[in-house]
């Protein structure tokens, strides 16, 4: 018995070329460590505050203390703790500026990734012009596949560079809000004012 059906043309079947894998394999692991980062990052600018023990276990020095739950932003928890905040300052100016390198990380990988899309698509680009010009049968429907499949990297791309960015943006505007408060605090301390904010 025999069964007849469409043959499967081998130049059909299709497998990404080794730059495209590990165009993806890029765009992964980016995503993964910038979601990590931001997620400590966010741990420590919204969530974590250290708790009070940490200053009675530490000899009385509240310099950490105050430095980390001002960058916080829990000014509340500082109402009952000896309070000189000059002798934070350099605790609190080190975490911000830690963090300031992490958000302008976040954001060259946005610019290598987008370096990077436009290397992979000139790649994918210069294979099809070359299959054009060697294949003299090739028709407008295998070029327009070809320029879909390649487009799809860039879209690819221009999402994961979006979302780096996105965050970026949110880490940075947090930070200012940080830096303002913490600027306000001081001044307000020094003044004699309530610590609350």
């Amino acid at each position: 018995m025999q069964e007849y059906g469409v043959p499967l043309d081998p130049m059909l079947e299709h497998r990404l070329p080794w730059f495209d894998r590990l165009f993806v394999i890029y765009l992964l692991v980016v995503a993964i460590f910038v979601l990590a980062r931001f997620m400590r990052f966010a741990w420590h600018l919204w969530i974590f505050s250290p708790p009070k023990q940490m200053v009675t276990e530490s000899s009385g020095d509240t310099t950490d203390f105050v430095a980390r739950t001002a960058f916080a932003g829990k000014f509340s928890k500082l109402q009952d703790v000896e309070i000189r905040p000059r002798d934070a300052q350099c605790r609190f100016e080190y975490l911000w500026a830690m963090s300031v390198i992490k958000v302008k990380t976040m954001k060259n990988l946005v610019v290598l990734t987008l370096i990077l899309t436009g290397l992979v698509l000139a790649q994918n680009l210069m294979q099809l012009g070359s299959m054009v010009t060697t294949n003299k049968f090739l028709g407008p429907f295998a070029i327009a596949g070809s320029l879909t499949e390649d487009l799809q990297f860039v879209v690819l791309a221009m999402i994961v560079a979006a979302a780096i960015y996105i965050l970026a943006c949110i880490s940075e505007a947090t930070l200012g809000r940080r830096r303002a408060s913490w600027d306000r605090f001081v001044t307000r301390t020094e003044n004699g004012e309530s610590s609350k904010s």
